[in-house]
């Protein structure tokens, strides 16, 4: 073989492992780095567990808390050391030493507590409360020890809340001692963020945490509940009143439950996926999208709503998009299929649907989706 054809040769096998290496599955990718960076960490740290680390894509996420700067350090450089992970995104909170720990165990409690407890605020404490205002917008109000905490709050409020306003009436008190509750209040936030109209805010005795709002069905309940009792910590009580959201109780066509099922019953053996961090669909998925739009062009007359799920990694503002974006790759893949444009709308509703926990790499999996609402029908 000449140099030029071993060349040409070395090139083309180079491109080969290149593509191969850009279009292999998300999931193994996140599986193959949570298992050796976990390795890593568990080696070289005494208690690491690996509900405090999590990957999107080659991504890193660390949350937690650790007791100095020289730790939080430390562990950064670990993971940066993890063969192919790109970027490091810590998100460790160094503990004060004079946090105190709870009283109560982490638990959910068995009564909440009414709304004259949920306002109330003792003087001479830190304390915090987060409430849906009518025209989508989120208010806070309370006293914190330091304008550090003041800031990280409303930061991470903010990024929780994406499409709401966010207004603040939050004293600094410099006389007050950090609160132990501050770690697990950065912790919950975002799962806050799944909650319609929620309302969030520290006991009168400063031991926990009541968590009000609405969800839109009973796993998301349950999925929101778990994954905020995991975020308040063992040595905080969580009350919670998640009401369900109204449903539309009207008397369905018996051809949209059927329909329905029918596509439910797809989706259970082939899911609706795309290629790494874009919305382009995978050929597996159009295999089963072809399957869907010949159901739906039986039923010319049910309307659809494509819906784009993602997990919680990453910021909610992006996960938003890219579920949009991906909703409307499989609505403009069904009209090519023949399905009337007229009959379909495509909403992202990011992580706020969440039908498994986030806390797990098979729950994200699971979280991340696309469903079809059905609706119409004579």
């Amino acid at each position: 073989m000449s140099a030029q054809s071993f060349l040409i040769t070395s090139i083309i096998c180079l491109a080969v492992l290149t593509a191969l290496a850009v279009h292999y599955e998300r999931e193994k990718i996140e599986s193959i780095l949570q298992t050796n960076a976990s390795e890593i960490l568990a080696e070289n740290l005494d208690d690491f567990t690996t509900d405090q680390l999590s990957f999107d894509g080659r991504d890193a996420t660390i949350l937690g808390v650790v007791s100095s700067e020289e730790e939080k350090k430390r562990i950064e450089e670990l993971l940066n050391g993890v063969w192919d992970v790109r970027v490091v995104n810590n998100q460790l909170w160094v503990e004060s030493k004079s946090m105190g720990g709870g009283a109560q165990n982490g638990t959910l409690a068995d009564s909440i507590p009414d709304a004259d407890d949920m306002n109330a605020f003792p003087d001479g404490v830190a304390n915090f409360r987060l409430s849906y205002v009518e025209g989508d917008s989120i208010q806070l109000r309370g006293v914190f020890s330091d304008s550090v905490m003041h800031g990280r709050v409303i930061d991470v409020v903010r990024s929780s809340f994406p499409e709401f306003s966010v207004s603040h009436e939050i004293e600094v008190d410099t006389t007050l001692v950090r609160p132990h509750w501050y770690q697990s209040l950065m912790a919950i936030v975002p799962t806050v963020g799944l909650v319609a109209k929620p309302v969030l805010s520290i006991t009168r005795d400063g031991k926990g945490f009541n968590l009000g709002g609405e969800v839109f069905g009973g796993i998301q309940r349950e999925v929101i509940t778990e994954d905020a009792l995991n975020a308040v910590g063992d040595s905080l009580v969580l009350n919670t009143t998640l009401d369900l959201a109204e449903a539309d109780v009207s008397e369905e066509d018996v051809r949209v439950a059927t329909l329905r099922a029918r596509i439910q019953t797809l989706l259970a053996t082939t899911r609706v996926q795309f290629q790494l961090n874009t919305a382009d669909l995978t050929a597996e998925s159009l295999e089963v999208l072809n399957q869907i739009a010949q159901l739906l062009n039986e039923a010319p007359d049910i309307q659809v709503e494509v819906q784009g799920h993602t997990d919680n990694t990453g910021s909610i503002a992006l996960n938003r998009t890219l579920s949009q974006l991906r909703a409307e790759s499989v609505q403009q893949y069904l009209t090519r299929r023949g399905v009337a444009g007229a009959r379909l709308t495509a909403v992202g509703y990011g992580p706020a649907r969440p039908i498994a926990t986030n806390l797990t790499y098979e729950g994200r999996v699971t979280n991340r989706r696309v469903e079809f609402s059905l609706k119409g029908g004579s």
